[in-house]
This record gives C-alpha cells, structure tokens and sequence, in this order.
C-alpha cells in the first residue's frame, strides 16, 4: 500500500439532495500495514438508485488500500422494501436481515446504509453515509489480537484461528459465502432498470451460525473449524471469516475458492 495519504475517488452524486465533497476533504489518510483488517457491510438493494455509486466507493476503498487491509460484504435484507426482487433475482438472506435489524435497521432506514465492523458509533447508531465510509476506515489503528487463515480441501473450508496475545480469548468466529460480479437487475441513478448490472460483494449464506461459533483459545494457540462448502458452481465464490468480540468485529479475512 502507498504510503501517506491515498487518494479515494469518492464518487460525486447527481442526484438533488446529495452532498458534493469538498476536493480537500477527498483525501483521506488510510490505516497502514499495523493496523487490524476491517469489515465493510454495504446494506444494499436493486431499486435503490444511489446504491451503485456506494458500491462503487465501496470497491474503490478496497482496491486503494493494502491487500486485505478492508474486506467488503454486501448484504440484501428483506426488511427493507429496496430489495424486492422476484426470482431469480431475489439476493436476500435471514443472515442479512438478522445484521441489519441488529443495526437498527428496518423498512424506513435509507439506502445505501453501512456498517463498519457491525459496531455502534459514538452517537449510537451503525450506520454511516458511504461518502463517510473511508475516513471512518482510516481511523482504525487497533493492533489485532486474533487472526485468520483459511484452507480449503475438495468441498469443505477450514478456518484457522490464531491467538496473537498472552492471554485466553473468547470470540465468535463468524464464516459467510460471498458472490462477486451477479449479472441482474438495479435501479440506475436516472431512475432506469438496467439487467446488464453485476452487483459486487454479495453474501450468499453463513457457513456458521449468524453470530458465529464460540472459540476459547489459550495463549498463542491456533484452533481450527471447519465447514462444509455448498457443491453449486463456484465461480466468483470466495469465503470470510469474520471474528465478533465485544460488539464489534475484530478481524475480516477472505480468500476465494474453487
């Protein structure tokens, strides 16, 4: 990752009512290499006309930063109207809608609606304008004390659990499916339906329960679970996994699979 300041090319919105950034306020400064990988979770829907420019933002911040340094999730609740879709298209999940009630979520909340590491801010609330989302990212300096690795064999995904720390630690090891590049429908900023779009990020389904898999381990130690992959095709899959301690998540780590 550069070092300094990165440039995220925060997308400017057209439509009325949306605010225009500053050129002085585009430049944020991004955590560097010592601090802990974050969870982005992007609250989105196909009739939500200014959820592709936070899509976008959202890949933008991962592609400027260092290699895993932010991890991006995409989740279609139900309880919120901006999703409906008839099938195929319908992209909702009871684990998206779980996290996003959690956050406070339900069918009035605005979309596009964030969430960095699925905590609460100072003020309260868990969700944060994407326009936001990379200067809040870069205020994450926090050392890890837990990480994750993944190895997959034939149809099943093992995630490895390292303790970093001279302590016990208890935490919840939270494991999702992930789908990138969906080819189907999504209101445009021009109010248009187009069907040639390909939504980014998209959790399928968790591996492990929707608060995860409660892990103790001791000083230094690596622990491993491991789940079981769905046999469908696989192309633009990969699996995260997601360490939840005290209200918040911790670490985020994604690799793809075969």
């Amino acid at each position: 990752m550069k070092s300094k300041l990165t440039i995220i090319g925060l997308l400017v919105c057209v439509l009325a009512g949306c605010e225009v950034i500053p050129p002085e306020e585009r430049l944020v400064p991004v955590a560097g290499g010592n601090s802990r990988p974050a969870l982005l979770v992007e609250f989105t829907g196909i009739n939500c006309v200014n959820c592709p420019q936070a899509e976008a933002t959202a890949t933008q911040i991962e592609e400027s930063m260092e290699h895993g340094a932010v991890v991006v999730v995409a989740m279609h609740p139900a309880a919120n109207p901006f999703t409906k879709a008839a099938a195929p298209y319908d992209y909702t999940c009871e684990e998206a809608d779980a996290y996003y009630r959690y956050c406070g979520g339900d069918a009035q909340t605005p979309f596009p609606a964030g969430s960095i590491n699925l905590k609460a801010q100072a003020n309260g609330t868990f969700f944060i304008d994407y326009m936001q989302w990379a200067k809040t990212l870069s205020m994450i300096q926090a050392l890890p004390r837990l990480r994750t690795t993944h190895e997959q064999l034939n149809d099943e995904i093992a995630v490895h659990i390292h303790s970093l720390s001279q302590a016990q630690d208890t935490v919840n090891l939270i494991t999702w499916l992930v789908e990138d590049s969906v080819q189907g429908p999504q209101r445009l900023e021009d109010g248009s339906l187009s069907t040639q779009y390909y939504h980014r990020h998209m959790l399928r389904q968790a591996l492990s329960p929707v608060w995860g898999d409660t892990i103790t381990l001791e000083p230094y130690e690596v622990k491993k679970v491991t789940y079981t992959l769905p046999r469908s095709k696989r192309t633009h899959y990969s699996v995260v996994s997601a360490l939840w301690q005290h209200k918040e998540i911790v670490y985020a780590y994604q690799t793809t699979i075969q």
